[in-house]
């Protein structure tokens, strides 16, 4: 069963996905989950036979809350490296935010003859000394004026329910 999908994140070895899971976890069971990585063939379709899988791996959720930090690592038959990190929350449901942004005369830092910046947005959240990526937009190709649909943020994902952070 597919719990669901990430963001597509372009032209990135790195990537840093924003989307978050919930899970039931009930203490002293094991709950294990699978994470499987793909390359974006066609753009918008949800079918993963349409899509090149990179590599997957399987993490146990007890065994990442008895890591320093609450982090696993685990690697990819073919190469690369997963991290997967739990955290242990109560639904507040604290309410979402609705964000509308837009840009206007962006400075363009592509340093090609033609091209244009590709501009997005991060929101972020302050998760003890750092801050956490909570949402990333859409990319605009090619866009100096975007104009940025609707972003629809959990309260609790940006203050973990704690209204007063």
């Amino acid at each position: 069963k597919v719990l669901g999908w990430t963001e597509v994140v372009y032209d990135c070895l790195s990537p840093d996905w924003v989307k978050t899971f919930a899970f039931k976890y009930d203490l002293g069971q094991q709950h294990h989950f699978v994470v499987t990585v793909y390359d974006e063939l066609k753009k918008g379709v949800e079918r993963l036979d349409k899509h090149k899988k990179i590599g997957q791996v399987k993490f146990e959720i007890g065994e990442i809350l008895g890591t320093r930090g609450n982090v696993r690592s685990a690697s990819m038959a073919k190469g690369g490296v997963v991290y997967a990190a739990v955290e242990k929350r109560v639904p507040k449901d604290a309410g979402t935010l609705s964000l509308k942004l837009r840009g206007k005369k962006l400075a363009n830092v592509e340093n090609t003859l033609f091209g244009k910046s590709d501009p997005f947005f991060t929101v972020s959240a302050k998760k003890g000394d750092s801050w956490d990526v909570v949402h990333r937009s859409e990319y605009l190709k090619t866009n100096l004026n975007p104009e940025w649909k609707e972003a629809r943020i959990s309260v609790d994902a940006l203050c973990r329910g704690d209204r007063k952070q």
